[in-house]
């Protein structure tokens, strides 16, 4: 004979009671939980008369993918760009031209929407062509999303990243002069492709997030690094040829002999530089 619930005990009632406001709360909540909205557009300009230019981009939790155009199109750049707030976009000059691309304000995603309407910012896409023979000076500034740049046919003037938690995957050209690169990266990953031939100047100021930098076949290379708490791996071409306990200095063989080196100045914190 299965017992009855005595209705009347404190503590059946104070749990029923306790069930009864969970209940309405979550019904609250979800009613009054408004859907997020995503803005989708797409943007471009033309390369027409320009001999130079300076593209801004901001995307602070998106996914960004950056790449090359086809070598046909005569535009400077495509992108295509999903938000939550309005976009700052903004062009100006002809010759040596000014682009920016960058979500206006902080951007929050209310825990009811992730909660109760699924919503997850990596659902959020930015995609960004640029185009093959206009040197860009090109700036990117990235935060919680994950960063894919493959610049391999890009005409890189110069490259300033800054990244957040979220990865970075980079693919740096091999181009006829070198070129100054400066990344700033916080917690995210990041790892680095060299093409092959490259000439460049590469700075990286590391967070807590790993760095791997992969170097093309017979790289010739100088490393300055300093190493916070993190580990640092170095091939064996890359032998210590001076610093001091702090930073070290390593570089190959040939160095000092090719007119177009690779010159790499890392700083770290706890992260750990693999070289390969």
């Amino acid at each position: 004979m299965t017992p009855e619930i005595n209705r009347s005990n404190p503590l059946v009632r104070l749990i029923a009671i306790l069930l009864l406001i969970l209940v309405i709360g979550f019904v609250i909540v979800r009613v009054f939980t408004l859907p997020i909205e995503i803005r989708q557009q797409t943007y471009s300009d033309t390369a027409a008369e320009v001999n130079t230019a300076t593209i801004n981009i901001s995307a602070p939790i998106e996914a960004l993918v950056v790449n090359a155009l086809s070598p046909v199109s005569s535009n400077l750049f495509e992108a295509s760009v999903e938000s939550i707030n309005e976009i700052d976009y903004q062009v100006s000059g002809r010759e040596a031209k000014s682009v920016r691309l960058a979500e206006i304000g902080e951007v929050s995603i209310p825990w009811q929407a992730t909660i109760f309407s699924g919503f997850n910012a990596n659902q959020l896409n930015w995609t960004l062509n640029l185009n093959q023979y206009v040197p860009i000076d090109l700036q990117v500034s990235s935060g919680t999303g994950a960063a894919f740049l493959n610049l391999a046919d890009v005409n890189l003037s110069h490259l300033d990243i800054r990244s957040g938690t979220g990865a970075l995957n980079l693919v740096l050209p091999a181009l006829e002069s070198a070129y100054p690169v400066v990344i700033n990266a916080g917690t995210g990953a990041v790892e680095i492709a060299l093409e092959p031939q490259i000439t460049l100047n590469l700075t990286i100021n590391a967070g807590t997030g790993d760095t791997t930098i992969n170097l093309p076949p017979n790289a010739e290379v100088q490393l300055t690094a300093t190493i916070g708490t993190g580990a640092i791996e170095l091939p064996s071409g890359l032998q210590r040829t001076g610093g001091d306990p702090i930073t070290g200095i390593w570089q190959t063989a040939n160095f000092a002999n090719v007119a177009q080196p690779i010159t790499i100045a890392f700083t770290g914190g706890t992260g750990r530089l693999t070289v390969r």
